[in-house]
């Protein structure tokens, strides 16, 4: 008797549907991972829960809700280096080990440019709105302009706050900054303006900061309140200088490197997403400067005590060109007449 054909038939078909199957998944799971952007890491060297930490969190989140793919989600870690200054994640941006970080116009400094170091000078803003406009406008595509040059895309930027000056005994005026220990972040276009104000600048990494203040080999520092509070440094300081020095602009860089392996569209996401994390940024810090003020004062023990800047522009006079030559001169006329 001939023996039916049926059960291999099925046998067969049944294991043809497995493979077309496992096929299809194969192909759609090496389609998937082709297509999907891998998560950027973005670093800062603030304490948790800073309004800097706070606005990378922010800007992973506006991130992930505006990506199309999941995988397109910005991881963010806070990096502090050996110094613990943004210069630390600046070098490490340049190494390929991160894709983004956080950093103020000290970067200005990092890239060498001469001319672009202006624009971290004291004394040299009116206000918020100032110091965020330089970024617009002509003068503005030339610094973005630069930075791509350097190898670093803007994303973003904001407001973190005015910085203030801190020390052990109260300084009214400019006269009282002769000879003051003053501890600055490692910028020498910030120590040489507190240089021409009188000061003895010294660079001291924020991470040695608390050491060097309760040891007395600095008498003085300037932060934004923010950062004062946040990291704790009303427990070695006595007086609260309200200079205003400088409204403290924070930008939100991508390295060249990671920004020409995203699409378009995550281009365009990214970008998104940066500029509502900036937009809130701005709107905290706008709304927290003053209660951290009183918080320093009510509930860190600080004495707040006004500044008077009189003196201070004829002391910076001539301090661009001498910081660098007619083009920097050219700069610092344009950031002015932007006032």
């Amino acid at each position: 008797m001939r023996r039916s054909r049926l059960p291999f038939a099925i046998h067969f078909a049944t294991r043809f549907a497995a493979l077309c199957a496992a096929f299809s998944a194969l192909a759609l799971a090496v389609s998937v991972s082709a297509s999907a952007s891998p998560a950027l890491s973005l670093a800062h060297n603030f304490a948790p829960g800073s309004l800097p930490d706070r606005t990378a969190a922010k800007f992973a989140e506006f991130t992930k809700s505006a990506a199309d793919k999941p995988q397109q989600a910005l991881r963010t870690v806070i990096q502090r280096g050996p110094s613990g200054e943004e210069g630390d994640n600046l070098a490490r941006l340049r190494r390929g080990q991160i894709d983004c970080v956080l950093s103020d116009l000290a970067v200005f400094s990092d890239t060498g440019s001469d001319r672009y170091r202006i624009l971290g000078l004291p004394f040299l803003y009116s206000g918020p709105e100032h110091a965020l406009s330089i970024l617009d406008g002509p003068l503005g595509e030339h610094v973005l302009q630069h930075l791509r040059d350097e190898g670093l895309e803007l994303l973003s930027w904001h407001y973190l706050g005015p910085r203030m000056l801190t020390a052990n005994a109260p300084i009214h005026s400019l006269r009282e900054l002769h000879g003051l220990k003053l501890r600055l972040p490692q910028d020498d276009t910030v120590s040489a303006a507190w240089l021409a104000l009188g000061a003895h600048p010294r660079q001291i990494p924020i991470t040695e900061l608390p050491t060097a203040l309760r040891r007395g080999q600095v008498d003085a520092q300037e932060n934004p309140p923010a950062l004062i509070r946040s990291e704790r440094l009303y427990e070695h300081q006595k007086y609260l200088m309200r200079t205003n020095h400088q409204p403290q602009p924070q930008l939100l860089l991508c390295a060249d490197r990671a920004w020409k392996k995203l699409s378009a569209d995550a281009h365009r996401q990214l970008r998104r997403a940066a500029r509502e994390a900036s937009a809130w940024a701005t709107r905290q810090a706008l709304a927290e400067q003053e209660a951290d003020v009183r918080w320093l004062v009510e509930e860190g023990g600080m004495t707040l005590i006004d500044f008077n800047p009189r003196g201070v522009e004829r002391a910076l006079s001539g301090l661009a060109r001498l910081l660098a030559g007619n083009e920097g001169e050219l700069v610092y006329r344009q950031v002015r007449e932007l006032r």
